[in-house]
């Protein structure tokens, strides 16, 4: 019995022990990978990520809407990629056709003659007073990820592999070995780790974003305060706000990530009011469909510092 009562008051003794020892060691890491991606104000700006590019204005995943983000200020590009029936890597999100473009079925089932016949802006429909449809039948199609790669060869991007497999991963770090500088200007992410893991493996001086499950990992990590003991396989966080009615961009993951020298990136950040709170608790960066009000927001918190003026055109 005396034992049962004793248990308690041990844990807690063995729990300030890790706690401490996980100040300790978090307070001596080096920086990591991305440490050119983490906001340092006044001496780094937080960076301006555009989800599917400019997509709140332009169809998404498309070469426009990317060199509309361009035009506005983003940093970074997010995007998301499937192969064809063939193998080849497309810029796309959703798993099947029907929501975005004039074809129906499953991406993986198509091939790449037919994904390059379709219109990625058949169904698009920007905010305000437009007329219906207004970029169908212009010829936007869905871009081929070789095509955005060489479109944009000065712009960081985050490509987030939406097939579950390591094999899928291991061919995404084969198609990288043609651009030599993808390790300075590319994170791949998926929510799936066995993606993750054998992309890891084949490529592992690329960086790579968080799966769902490490996310979760580390945030109770952070929240115990014990995440200087846990072990990470990634290099930037890419998470929400909020999911299922927890704050994952908690001040103490923000925190927890800094001393790894990880970057944390929330998405998807579209009011400016949420954009504010975010930046004043210390994110790297906002990922958004506006980049011009991420744009504006940050220039408005941060006017110590010179911001290139861009228009929201909305």
């Amino acid at each position: 019995m005396r034992w049962f009562v004793l248990l308690p008051g041990g844990l807690l003794v063995i729990y300030l022990c890790l706690l401490w020892l996980s100040f300790v060691r978090e307070s001596g890491l080096a920086a990591g990978r991305l440490a050119d991606w983490m906001a340092h104000p006044p001496h780094a700006l937080p960076q301006t990520i555009a989800h599917r590019g400019a997509s709140g204005e332009f169809p998404e995943n498309t070469i426009r809407a990317f060199a509309e983000a361009k035009a506005q200020g983003a940093d970074v590009f997010e995007f998301d990629i499937w192969r064809s029936r063939d193998g080849v890597w497309f810029v796309f999100h959703d798993e099947t056709l029907n929501r975005l473009t004039d074809g129906r079925g499953p991406i993986t089932a198509q091939s790449a003659e037919d994904l390059e016949a379709l219109d990625a802006a058949h169904t698009f429909q920007p905010p305000g007073d437009f007329p219906p449809f207004p970029f169908r039948g212009q010829g936007i199609g869905i871009p081929r990820l070789s095509e955005v790669m060489q479109a944009f060869p000065d712009t960081k991007m985050i490509i987030e592999i939406k097939e579950s497999s390591a094999e899928a991963g291991a061919a995404l770090a084969s198609f990288l070995t043609d651009y030599p500088d993808a390790d300075q200007r590319v994170v791949v992410g998926s929510f799936h780790r066995p993606t993750l893991s054998g992309f890891r493996a084949a490529a592992p001086h690329i960086p790579t974003g968080a799966s769902a499950p490490e996310v979760r990992n580390f945030y109770l990590a952070s929240r115990l305060g014990l995440s200087g003991f846990w072990p990470v396989a990634f290099d930037a966080l890419q998470i929400p706000h909020h999911s299922g009615g927890v704050r994952v961009a908690h001040r103490r993951l923000i925190a927890a990530a800094e001393r790894r020298g990880i970057p944390v990136q929330v998405w998807t950040v579209n009011d400016a009011g949420e954009m504010a709170v975010l930046l004043e608790r210390g994110v790297d960066a906002l990922i958004t469909d506006f980049p011009a009000r991420s744009e504006r927001v940050i220039r408005e918190m941060f006017t110590h510092l010179e911001v290139p003026s861009v228009d929201e055109g909305e």
